[in-house]
């Protein structure tokens, strides 16, 4: 039994299960709509805005001119589309259960990570000309530990 060669079943089944895994809809990403973060589809959940659990949670204290709320909340303008004439989006796991246990999500746009639109002048800057004029330079130290 040890060794034996797997048998064509087998191969099939991991052929079908490695390419269910690593296909185009399963490394899809979408863009939820409370906290702007690129993620997988298959870790959110479609919602219609009016349907959020504690929706109020996702309205600003203090709003600015520039941001555009959907029913008073605070969510990401390019995530969310119209379905039966309302507004829905894709919302990642971790910020539906913030939500629903009644906590401004962690990485929300109203929890103080709005930044608003990048002025056009700004938009145009090649990598060297945003890093002069950026207030901090960016770095990250990757470290191996063993």
């Amino acid at each position: 039994e040890f060794l034996r060669n797997p048998t064509e079943d087998v191969k099939r089944e991991a052929l079908a299960s490695f390419i269910d895994r690593t296909g185009n809809a399963a490394t899809r990403f979408a863009t939820c709509m409370s906290c702007a973060r690129e993620l997988y589809v298959e870790d959110m959940q479609k919602v219609f805005v009016d349907e959020l659990p504690k929706r109020y949670l996702l309205t600003p204290i203090v709003r600015h001119q520039a941001q555009v709320l959907v029913h008073s909340a605070l969510l990401d303008p390019t995530s969310i589309s119209c379905e039966e004439g309302r507004p829905q989006g894709p919302i990642c796991r971790e910020c539906l259960e913030d939500l629903q246990v009644g906590n401004v999500p962690v990485h929300s746009l109203v929890n103080g990570l709005w930044v608003g639109p990048v002025p056009d002048v700004l938009s145009i800057l090649n990598l060297p000309e945003r890093l002069l004029v950026a207030l901090y330079f960016p770095a990250v130290y990757v470290l191996k530990l063993y």
